[in-house]
């Protein structure tokens, strides 16, 4: 489907900026490019979160032309299917970008970054060490167990001064929601 692809790792700098875990913020932004023009020709399956995502963010020609298709189809058919062409699409890229971030975990600066910094969520972090050699699976789980420990330290800060009714600011919650979750609308893991 090239009408979402998403062009590969820009910078290092670009993909650690955030605090944030990278994969899913180059998922999330795949997801919404793809979503705003999708190849409609090509998805016959549709999650009812992206059926719900594609009415919001697409062109409404494309949109139309994809819902049409689909209901005649929900008609004539028996369209019930727990896959999603979208998701499926998304695991792909999902798939590729784990790939290709295990090829760049050695390098001096993304250490660095991991060791200092690295914020993955826990899908993400477990299913990245699949793809990296044993010598390499410490580093990323030392820095999943330090990110826990900030969180936890941030969370029981904002519990005590919630209760202490406190004005609580931020976006704490958000970020540990953001590290229990990867968060790009998906609906289905595999």
């Amino acid at each position: 489907m090239p009408n979402g692809d998403a062009p590969r790792l820009k910078t290092l700098g670009d993909l650690f900026s955030d605090d944030a875990c990278p994969l899913c913020g180059v998922l999330k932004e795949f997801q919404a490019s793809y979503l705003r023009q999708p190849d409609t020709g090509l998805l016959a399956n549709v999650c009812g979160s992206h059926t719900w995502m594609i009415a919001k963010t697409a062109e409404a020609e494309s949109a139309a032309a994809l819902y049409l298709r689909l209901l005649d189809r929900a008609a004539t058919e028996d369209s019930q299917s727990d896959r999603c062409d979208v998701c499926n699409h998304i695991r792909r890229e999902e798939n590729t970008r784990l790939k290709e971030f295990a090829g760049q975990v050695a390098r001096p600066e993304v250490l660095k970054w991991l060791q200092q910094r690295g914020t993955f969520c826990v899908p993400h972090a477990q299913a990245l060490l699949m793809y990296l050699p044993e010598s390499l699976q410490n580093d990323v789980l030392l820095a999943l167990k330090k990110r826990r420990a900030e969180l936890r330290k941030k969370l029981v800060d904002l519990l005590q001064d919630a209760r202490r009714k406190r004005p609580v600011h931020g976006g704490v919650l958000g970020r540990v929601a953001e590290y229990l979750v990867a968060q790009r609308g998906l609906g289905l893991r595999s």
